[in-house]
Parts: C-alpha cells; structure tokens; sequence
C-alpha cells in the first residue's frame, strides 16, 4: 500500500513541479518549454525503463541503455538551464530539490531494471 502512495505522490508532485514551472515562467515558448520539463521528463524516463524492464524483458541493450543516460543528461540540462533562463520568483527552485531527489531515484531503479540486477 504505501507504494501505491508514494508512486501517486510521486506523479502529481513531478507534474506539478514542471507545470509550476510553466506558468510562472515568461519567456519565448520554446525557451520555456525546455526549462519546465524536467520533471516531467524524469518520470517518463522512469516510467519508460521500467516498462522496458519490467514488461519487455529486454536486459543490456546497449541502444536503451544509451537513450536512458540521454533523457537523464537532458533532464539535468533542463534544470540547469531553468537556473540561468527562469525569469520568475527564485524562490521557485528550491523545487530542484525533488528534481534532485527524483532523477537520482529514476537513475538508480533505472539501472536495475536494465541490468535485471534488483537488490
């Protein structure tokens, strides 16, 4: 039961986190888009390789193991470009903390649904 709780607080909080960033950003469309997908990113990537993982059954492929790094790299450019481009309240990235928190989780469940190597 209480990871039924945790992954759905899990979803609301990454949604809400991205779309905070969303509305309370002013830039061009395509500047804010990139800055406020971090967390939305980070849970497809974690929803994506566990499916992968879980359901497909397909273990050290070199290509998905390529493209997990990728969307996590690109996770962590978006928060470091929210940092520089975010034109709202500073206040608003102390929300990187569950950015922090959430993509370290998505790299480490990540890894051990590619690899079948669960502890």
């Amino acid at each position: 039961m209480s990871d039924i709780i945790f992954n759905t607080f899990y979803l609301i909080f990454s949604v809400f986190v991205s779309l905070i960033f969303w509305v309370k950003d002013s830039n061009k469309v395509y500047l804010r888009f990139f800055i406020s997908m971090h967390s939305i990113l980070i849970l497809v990537t974690l929803v994506g390789v566990m499916y992968v993982g879980l359901e497909l059954h397909i273990y050290h492929n070199k290509i998905i193991g390529f493209l997990f790094v990728f969307l996590l790299i690109l996770s962590t450019t978006s928060i470091i470009a929210s940092f520089e481009y975010f034109k709202g309240s500073r206040w608003f990235h102390i929300l990187h903390l569950w950015n922090l928190f959430a993509l370290l989780l998505t790299a480490f469940i990540g890894a051990m649904s590619l690899t079948n190597d669960w502890l």
